[in-house]
């Protein structure tokens, strides 16, 4: 009897034990911070926090990719995900559709936007008058990009050049391996991919220098941005404090060591390692927050929302988009 009650009492302490760490687990699970990322630049300086941070059951991030910018904006009003790295566009469009329900942290990438050729014949925008030119970024931000660059420059996009679109990057690398002479409207890592299938095909011109030329220093042309919920900022700003510290980190570990960061971003499945190499330099990758974010986004959003109010969500975003730690 005196052993049976000795076994029970075993029996419950293990029970009370596994009662405890299941919900320790479960906890520490939940305490993750979710972020989602679109694959190619706008994640690449996310590669450093996490593969240091995240990757096991008990990381402090937990991470996955989409292909699409439409798939990223539902997780986060959702709340699916607590962080979200996305197109500066598509950010103002959800904080105005879910009015005000997201904000944004920091600007994480600026202009990847090239004209690639194959050939030799485009030194400058003028060159491109007569030209036909392929493009994945119908209705986007790419479009209003190249629009206006090509306005600047005295050439009407709807006459003077052929603007045709197709529905990813990956045709339009394809496009250009197949035509001799033919333009590309690419993004990085995307040029660096097509040059690297055929050496020919070079960067001919700079969208990303040339929307400067038109805007300024002060106003540069903007990727992608780190956006968050606003309720789950608001409850965690220690957490994100310490995030934003990390990711600064990461966002220069990317520009400073590129062979270690292709590495890391090959392993987390954001883009091949021999491109993202090749890319990197070219990816403008940075991190830019506080006052120095909202002049720069601010200005960028008022130029695309003077060409085309609904890229933006058909209004400017108020102060209360711009987080404040």
């Amino acid at each position: 009897m005196k052993h049976q009650a000795i076994n029970k009492t075993v029996c419950v302490v293990l029970i009370v034990l596994a009662a405890f760490f299941s919900v320790s687990c479960t906890q520490k699970a939940s305490e993750a911070i979710n972020i989602v990322a679109l694959k190619g630049p706008t994640a690449m300086g996310l590669a450093q926090l996490l593969t240091e941070y995240g990757g096991d059951e008990d990381a402090e991030y937990a991470f996955s990719l989409e292909s699409q910018p439409e798939l990223v904006g539902p997780k986060l009003l959702q709340g699916e995900c607590d962080l979200a790295a996305l197109p500066a566009n598509l950010a103002a469009t959800l904080y105005n559709k879910s009015e005000g329900k997201i904000q944004v942290i920091a600007i994480n990438t600026l202009g990847v936007l090239y004209l690639a050729e194959n050939g030799d014949s485009i030194k400058d925008v003028t060159d491109l008058r007569s030209k036909t030119i392929y493009s994945a970024g119908k209705g986007a931000t790419p479009e209003i990009v190249l629009r206006m660059v090509l306005e600047n420059n005295g050439i009407d996009p709807d006459k003077d050049v052929n603007l045709v679109f197709v529905s990813e990057h990956t045709e339009v690398v394809a496009r250009m391996l197949a035509e001799e002479g033919s333009v590309g409207h690419l993004p990085e890592p995307y040029l660096t991919v097509a040059s690297g299938k055929n050496p020919s095909i070079r960067r001919a011109i700079d969208l990303n220098s040339a929307w400067t030329d038109i805007y300024g220093e002060s106003s540069p042309l903007i990727t992608g941005v780190l956006v968050g919920r606003k309720d789950f900022l608001e409850e965690n700003k220690k957490d994100v404090k310490v995030f934003c510290e990390r990711y600064g980190y990461s966002a220069n570990f990317a520009v400073e060591n590129i062979d270690a960061a292709a590495k890391m971003i090959s392993d987390l499945g954001i883009f091949e390692e021999i491109p993202a190499k090749k890319a990197l330099p070219e990816c403008n990758i940075v991190y830019i927050d506080g006052e120095d974010m909202k002049l720069q986004l601010s200005a960028y959003l008022e130029a695309l929302f003077s060409v085309n109010p609904q890229v933006v969500g058909n209004k400017i975003p108020s102060d209360d988009f711009y987080f404040k730690p």
